[in-house]
């Protein structure tokens, strides 16, 4: 197999994932990018063991790694009337023509598809089950009074989307990306829906605190979360606003000298 010319995807919720080594994140990222012919990825073990140096047994342990943490899916291979190599498809649409099912989110997991590197998959040919139907009519009214994120969106693209709104702040994107790194290293990470409350709540906190640099206050109240390991962010019980860097003062030494006509330049020296 030929190595891929297009570029891999690292969405943030692979990212920022405390449990996956740094190993396993470009490993997926290298998943993402075999997708993009297929819609799915067939290469052996054997392929990614030359590609990267390591033993197919480290592979196995990196797939088995990522599908637990619900970010790939891995169909084995068929034989028979259609048969077919081992698929590893992104999880976030469908697997096999049937679309994902919900416990991957249920698992915490947050990545929902990679953009177009996933495939599109096929519709349903039949509509709900007896039973999905009578489960919507039970959660009807729930899900009517809370609206669910787009499956499309990512963590990451939520939070890019909200920097987005503070001329990208770089500190903002860090404390973001330090909080969800200690929600997932408590096995806690972030769904699309809870990013979108979070930055809502931030942007609340901050207006009723009515603070002069709501990017200081919410990066605050991101950090105060993380040092003390909270699950959410609270209003702040004292905010001391950051003070600004330090202008670097001109040493005199470097001034120029104003000399007149009867100085006297001996002086000078």
């Amino acid at each position: 197999m030929e190595n891929p010319s297009f570029f891999a995807v690292l969405p943030a919720a692979v990212r920022y994932d405390a449990r996956l080594s740094a190993s396993e994140k470009i490993f997926f990222a290298e998943i993402t990018a075999l997708t993009e012919a297929e819609g799915y990825c067939y290469a052996a073990n054997a392929y990614f063991s030359d590609l990267y140096g390591v033993d197919e047994r480290t592979v196995r342990r990196w797939l088995g790694h990522l599908q637990t943490a619900g970010y790939i899916e891995v169909e084995p291979a068929a034989g028979g009337e259609a048969p077919h190599p081992r698929r590893i498809w992104l999880a976030g649409r469908t697997v096999r023509g049937a679309e994902v099912d919900a416990a991957a989110d249920e698992a915490g997991k947050n990545v929902r598809g990679a953009g177009k590197n996933v495939r599109e998959g096929r519709a349903k040919m039949s509509g709900p089950t007896s039973q999905e139907q009578k489960n919507n009519n039970n959660t009807g009214a729930r899900a009517s009074s809370e609206p669910a994120a787009s499956p499309s969106r990512t963590v990451g693209e939520i939070f890019a989307e909200f920097c987005a709104q503070y001329n990208l702040d770089q500190r903002l994107d860090d404390a973001l990306g330090e909080f969800a790194s200690s929600r997932a290293a408590k096995k806690k990470p972030l769904t699309p829906w809870a990013a979108e409350l979070l930055c809502k709540k931030l942007r609340r906190l901050a207006a009723e605190a009515e603070a002069r640099d709501p990017v200081d206050y919410m990066v605050q109240a991101l950090e105060e979360s993380v040092v003390n390991s909270w699950s959410g962010v609270f209003a702040l019980k004292e905010y001391r606003p950051t003070p600004p860097a330090p202008k670097r003062q001109q040493d005199s030494a470097d001034k120029p000298r104003m000399i007149g006509a009867d100085a006297d330049i001996s002086a000078l020296f």
